[in-house]
C-alpha cells in the first residue's frame, strides 16, 4: 500500500466515524506516516524488550548449570581423586656395586710365624756407654694387626703401608750383617736376600729395608763411638 492509498483508507475511516471531520489529504498522509513510524518503533521496542528478556532468563539459568549441577557431556574431563590413582607395585631400588675386591699382594696371616732372625745381632751404645746386643726391630713390619679384642684382623683390614711392603729385612750398617728377615707371603724368612752394600744405607744404624726396592722403612742408630 503506498501512501496515497494509505491516506485514503484514513480518510474514508475518519469520515465513518460519529464525527466527520473534512480533513486535508496532505494533513491525513502526514498522520499516516507518523502512525506507521509510531508503529515500527513500537516494534523494535518490542524486540529489543523481548530479547532483554531471553538474556536475563538464559544467562541465569546456564551459570546456575554450570556453577551447581555437573555436566552429563560424557567429554568433560574430571581431575582423579587420590582413590582414582593408578595402583603400581612396590618399587625396588637397583642394588649398589660391591666395592672391587682389595688387592693384597699376596699378604697372609702368619699368626704362628715371627720374623726370622738369622742369629746375628749388633752393638747398641748407650750415653751413659753400657751396651747392649740387637738381634733386630719390632714394628709394623712384623706385627699382626688384631681388633680391639684382641684377635687378628683379616687381612683385607690391614694398613696399606703392610700390604705394600710384605718382605722386609732387618740390616745393621757398620758390616752390612743381616739380622732378620720376614716375609709374609710365605710366613718365613726372605729366601736369597742379598743386602745393599753399607755405604749406600744410613751409616752406623740399624734399619729396616724392603727386600725387594731396597726402600729404608724405618731405622734406629747405635752411637758406635769413634776410635781415637
Amino acid at each position: 500500500m503506498n501512501d496515497d492509498e494509505l491516506a485514503a483508507a484514513l480518510r474514508d475511516r475518519l469520515r465513518a466515524a460519529p464525527f466527520d471531520p473534512d480533513l486535508d489529504p496532505a494533513e491525513v498522509l502526514t498522520r499516516a506516516r507518523r502512525v506507521r513510524t509510531c508503529r515500527r518503533l513500537g516494534a523494535v521496542a518490542g524486540s529489543a524488550v523481548a530479547l532483554i528478556a531471553v538474556v536475563a532468563f538464559v544467562v541465569p539459568v546456564a551459570l546456575g548449570t554450570a556453577g551447581t549441577e555437573p555436566s552429563t557431556r560424557p567429554d568433560r574431563l574430571v581431575p582423579a581423586g587420590p582413590s582414582d590413582a593408578p595402583r603400581t607395585g612396590p618399587t625396588t631400588s637397583a642394588p649398589e656395586p660391591s666395592a672391587p675386591e682389595r688387592d693384597t699382594n699376596g699378604v697372609r696371616v702368619c699368626a704362628s710365624s715371627v720374623a726370622q732372625p738369622s742369629g746375628n745381632t749388633a752393638t747398641q751404645y748407650q750415653p751413659d756407654g753400657t751396651t747392649y746386643e740387637i738381634g733386630g726391630l719390632e714394628g709394623w713390619w712384623n706385627a699382626i694387626p688384631a681388633d680391639t679384642d684382641g684377635g687378628y684382623l683379616p687381612v683385607e683390614e690391614w694398613p696399606q703401608q703392610i700390604l705394600d711392603h710384605p718382605a722386609t729385612a732387618t740390616v745393621e750398617t757398620v758390616s752390612g750383617t743381616v739380622l732378620e728377615s720376614f716375609d709374609r707371603r710365605t710366613c718365613g724368612s726372605v729366601e736369597g736376600y742379598v743386602p745393599p752394600p753399607p755405604e749406600t744405607l744410613p751409616a752406623d744404624a740399624i734399619v729396616v729395608l724392603d727386600a725387594r726396592t731396597g726402600e729404608v722403612l724405618a731405622e734406629q742408630a747405635l752411637n758406635t763411638p769413634t776410635t781415637p
